[in-house]
């Protein structure tokens, strides 16, 4: 909550770092939905160690505490932490002061649930009466299905790539400048790309949040699911499903698609 209340009421931008990330940085292996590059591994260091008044660096709060999280959670971090302790011993600063890149996971890992809802009702304010862009993954389709967006001013989309997306990353770069305006949120679920999209677009005058899993998260919530399950229509990676190839037929989704980057 410290977290969502710093982003709520200073106007920065925002980077997430999970495991992948670090992994990234570490020269090893990506993941399933992004291979690793130099290029990428340079970009994340290069943003893990920024100091800028508008954007903000977020590690996982497991980092330091485990009280709150299930079983499963709890033991998936604590040997993330054995495994690569000195790798992490040469990465975080400790004398710096890091956010929660957990924020947008306010539900599932959580033993008391009590705070959920009050939770993502403050994600929300984020972008209540905002010109909204979402630039996310084909498969995404980040608040469709769902009261999320309801109010929010303007919603309009860029759809990237869902696997790999930093081998176009240039393109989205480039395609995002020509459609943002100054004023608009811009929401970024879109794996590591998302971490380097906000930063970039920080330094160039606007305001990017990457905000990841909040979607799902939020349509977990609403189903009250106790397991990592599909959503209809939307990729979930976590539960095994990489792509949907449904042709949503839904007017306001189609309607705010502005372009899509291959």
């Amino acid at each position: 909550m410290e977290t969502i209340d710093y982003i709520l009421s200073h106007p920065v931008s925002v980077s997430r770092f999970g495991d992948g990330e670090f992994y990234v940085m570490w020269d090893m292996n990506g993941g399933p939905f992004q291979k690793a590059n130099p290029k990428l591994s340079k970009r994340l260091w290069e943003i893990f160690t920024s100091s800028d008044n508008d954007h903000i660096v977020c590690i996982p709060y497991t980092f330091y505490d485990f009280s709150w999280c299930i079983p499963q959670t709890s033991q998936f971090g604590r040997e993330f932490m054995v495994t690569y302790s000195n790798q992490l011993d040469n990465t975080i600063d400790k004398y710096r002061i890091y956010y929660d890149a957990l924020f947008t996971r306010f539900y599932f890992d959580h033993v008391d649930k009590s705070d959920c809802a009050k939770i993502a009702n403050m994600i929300q304010q984020l972008w209540k009466d905002k010109n909204l862009l979402i630039v996310e993954g084909e498969s995404t389709r980040f608040g469709v299905g769902n009261n999320l967006l309801d109010e929010a001013k303007s919603v309009k989309r860029i759809l990237c790539p869902s696997v790999n997306a930093f081998d176009v990353y240039d393109k989205i770069l480039a395609k995002v400048k020509s459609c943002a305006s100054k004023d608009d949120l811009i929401l970024c679920a879109l794996g590591m790309t998302a971490t380097v999209l906000a930063y970039d677009l920080s330094q160039l005058g606007f305001r990017a949040v990457d905000i990841g899993h909040f979607d799902i998260e939020y349509e977990w919530f609403k189903m009250g699911a106790t397991s990592k399950c599909s959503v209809p229509h939307k990729a979930v990676n976590e539960a095994g499903y990489q792509s949907v190839n449904d042709n949503l037929l839904d007017k306001v989704y189609g309607s705010s698609i502005i372009t899509k980057i291959v």
